[in-house]
């Protein structure tokens, strides 16, 4: 803050004129001009200390003003810095998190693809095994009517058929089953 000016006390400039007036009762003039002179001078001088105390007291007036707008922009500048800082935040920690899920899949990845290369591998081993199984399944479990179909086929190709003399099937007792006599391979004619 700047220095001002002392100002001298009120009560010297009119106390100074009415000592004068008092202790100089003569005709002079001169004396009287002078004092008035004095007094004029004191009353300019106090004129333009309150003048420049005016001034000191705007010019504080403006400052202190200023300061409170310098300390309202900081307090915003610090609050943009604290929203910007926690966005920033908030961008690291999506980047992290990201980053830890891009590794786990850099885990994983390799896992699944050896787990798919085996799962092939094991379905085109057991592939064939399955086909063959079916083949081989075809083969020896027939259904009763294609049995009963190769039997008739048989029966009206051969030479002797079975189903010509209803009484050479022989016929359980207890089931309703009919089943056809089993015929003795021919016998082969010997040598001797």
């Amino acid at each position: 803050m700047p220095k001002t000016a002392r100002r001298p006390p009120t009560w010297t400039a009119p106390t100074l004129v009415v000592l004068i007036a008092i202790g100089c009762s003569s005709s002079d003039d001169r004396l009287v001009d002078l004092s008035q002179k004095s007094a004029d001078r004191q009353a300019d001088q106090n004129r333009l200390v309150e003048a420049n105390n005016r001034q000191v007291l705007e010019a504080t007036k403006r400052l202190v003003e200023a300061d409170a707008r310098g300390r309202t922009e900081n307090l915003e500048l610090h609050r943009q810095i604290e929203v910007e800082r926690s966005g920033v935040n908030q961008q690291r920690d999506a980047l992290e998190h990201e980053r830890r899920q891009i590794a786990a899949q850099r885990n994983r990845d390799p896992i699944i693809a050896e787990s798919i290369q085996l799962a092939a591998g094991l379905i085109a081993a057991v592939l064939p095994l399955l086909v063959c199984l079916f083949l081989l399944r075809g083969l020896f479990d027939k259904p009763d009517q294609d049995a009963l179909a190769e039997l008739l086929i048989d029966d009206l190709v051969s030479r002797q058929p079975l189903l010509d003399h209803p009484a050479s099937l022989n016929l359980p007792e207890t089931g309703g089953n009919p089943r056809l006599p089993v015929e003795s391979p021919p016998e082969a004619p010997s040598i001797f």
